[in-house]
């Protein structure tokens, strides 16, 4: 199909509806298909089966034609969708209308087939959606346009926008070549390398998985807001918790009609969709996302380091003391302990107390205050890291497994 015409005959758009344009008319492909030539240097291989559904569509097509002529001429109520492109009248009968030769628009063919239910066929009269290349300099992507950028597909703006010109450009190729084969020049023009290998299905699963982890990221601002108003009325938060965690952050969080959070809406962080592929070893899509990631990561590591002691015969040198500092007491005991002091302070308050065990997002928002009260975090150089203290506290009191109290 020319993609630069407006608009085809009834016989024109059934042929192409069925990929059968590169015959010309339906009477050619019945011969071709006598003469026993099924498929050489066309689209598909002919069948009587596929030369019948033709025919349906273009007597349908015909009879739909007269409707919309009836309705432009008379002004009458209209009762299909289509419209005439450029209207014929046989001079050798009288100028009678003709709709054999009468041509429909593109865009009325795409939505008479869309109506019929045929939306895998209406997809052929629609012209590629506009390239909307996405914009980089933004901090948070959506799980489609982050998976459109991971794979090198950037310059679309969504996943169907990339189909639609795959497979236009797959016409436009096959075009290309017949022309070729018949004897005529090859015509050139733009080809998007990146949409020939399977990059398009690759950004399709990691949409896909992408999503998954935005709603375990939901799940754990849920349980994270709501920690303190489950304690409150005597539930345990820690029933709540999340089963796994993610590298995933939420920039924002996009909610429909219904108050329900829209996934496919929903902007997550450039740095966290970066470092979620880094670590599932996607390395390459990664720095694509964030070409930076790998540095960024390194140092937060850093960071990290800093404010951890090693064990056993691992020592750590500490930022203000560069004299070396060795932690004696296993780290599996430390954090035994970790849960024995949580449970000690959860005795003494009622505030860090929830059904008889601590309440760790209530101890960590005490941490907190302790350290902005006394300004303990102020060196960029060696930040106390207690974003996730609530779940190691957790982690710590589930450790005791049942020996600290009877459950």
């Amino acid at each position: 199909m020319n993609k630069y015409k407006k608009g085809f005959t009834p016989e024109q758009a059934a042929l192409i509806a069925l990929n059968l344009d590169t015959y010309k008319t339906l009477d050619y492909a019945d011969q071709k298909m006598m003469d026993g030539e099924y498929s050489f240097g066309h689209n598909v291989c002919l069948t009587g089966e596929l030369l019948n559904e033709a025919r349906d569509i273009l007597n349908a097509l015909i009879e739909e034609t007269c409707l919309a002529h009836e309705y432009d001429q008379n002004n009458s109520n209209k009762i299909n969708c289509l419209e005439i492109y450029s209207t014929y009248y046989d001079e050798q009968f009288n100028h009678e209308f003709d709709p054999q030769k009468t041509q429909l628009t593109k865009a009325s063919l795409a939505k008479w087939f869309d109506e019929a239910g045929k939306t895998d066929i209406s997809k052929k009269f629609k012209d590629p959606e506009k390239v909307i290349t996405i914009n980089h300099f933004k901090q948070a992507y959506t799980a489609e346009h982050s998976s459109l950028i991971a794979v090198g597909l950037q310059n679309y703006n969504s996943i169907n926008s990339a189909k639609d010109y795959s497979e236009s450009q797959e016409i436009e190729i096959c075009n290309a070549q017949r022309e070729v084969e018949r004897g005529g020049e090859f015509t050139p023009f733009d080809i998007d390398e990146r949409l020939k290998d399977d990059s398009i299905n690759i950004a399709i699963k990691l949409k896909e998985a992408l999503i998954d982890e935005i709603k375990l990221a939901c799940e754990w601002n849920d349980f994270e807001n709501n920690a303190h108003d489950y304690a409150g009325i005597g539930i345990n938060p820690n029933n709540f918790t999340p089963n796994s965690i993610t590298d995933i952050v939420i920039y924002r969080e996009e909610i429909n009609e219904n108050k329900q959070t829209n996934y496919n809406s929903t902007l997550i962080t450039k740095e966290s969709v970066a470092t979620w592929l880094w670590n599932n070893g996607q390395t390459q899509y990664a720095v694509n996302v964030l070409p930076n990631i790998e540095k960024i990561l390194l140092e937060r590591s850093v960071i990290e380091s800093k404010n951890k002691y090693t064990w056993g015969n691992l020592t750590q040198v500490s930022n203000k003391n560069k004299s070396a500092k060795t932690i004696r007491t296993p780290e599996y005991s430390i954090i035994d302990s970790l849960g024995i002091m949580a449970y000690l302070l959860s005795l003494k308050s009622s505030q860090y107390n929830v059904s008889k065990k601590p309440n760790a997002s209530q101890i960590k928002e005490a941490v907190q205050r302790v350290i902005d009260e006394n300004d303990l975090d102020n060196n960029d150089e060696n930040k106390l890291m207690i974003s996730n203290l609530n779940k190691d506290i957790n982690l710590a009191f589930k450790q005791l497994d049942g020996r600290l109290i009877k459950k």
